[in-house]
């Protein structure tokens, strides 16, 4: 049985990234969630081309409640374009809006996310590994977003989703 001992926010701050490098490099932590709007993702990217030979898991981190959106938001966003409206924010405008909003809602966040698995993508080939997806905060189980990785798995080859 494999066991794997795993490690959020890969990428957000290189601070971060750091610490978990370490871990990595101690042999300690042999999984990690890549966010790709993080601050520190170039350099996150190139430490993990380093690590190779590790035998690194990877996931992308999908992220919608902080830092910069890739896509531009109006929605999900403030008026700089930063994630701001975390969880909760998420999940009740995925409960009680309906109609036109709800629709802008879902193609926004279809949109954003889709981005991140673009950007996300190379890393993965690069690293040979197969596309898994989680989420901060776990806002990949708002069944908004859900939703929309569903609908993004008959595009992109995501195998799996973590619950």
């Amino acid at each position: 049985m494999k066991v794997y001992l795993h490690a959020d926010d890969f990428g957000l701050t290189k601070k971060i990234t750091d610490d978990i490098l370490e871990c990595i490099d101690a042999g300690v932590i042999n999984s990690v969630s890549l966010m790709v709007n993080g601050y520190a993702f170039e350099y996150a990217v190139e430490q993990l081309i380093k690590r190779k030979d590790q035998k690194i898991n990877l996931s992308l981190h999908v992220n919608l409640d902080q830092g910069t959106s890739i896509t531009e938001s109006k929605l999900l966003t403030d008026s700089k374009q930063h994630l701001n409206k975390g969880f909760e924010g998420l999940f009740w405008r995925n409960l009680f809006w309906i109609g036109t909003r709800k629709k802008q809602l879902e193609d926004e966040i279809y949109h954003e996310v889709e981005q991140q698995i673009i950007k996300a993508l190379p890393l993965f080939a690069a690293m040979n590994l197969p596309l898994k997806i989680d989420g901060e905060r776990c806002t990949h189980l708002i069944p908004v977003v859900f939703n929309a990785i569903l609908k993004l798995s008959d595009k992109y080859p995501i195998r799996n989703i973590r619950i």
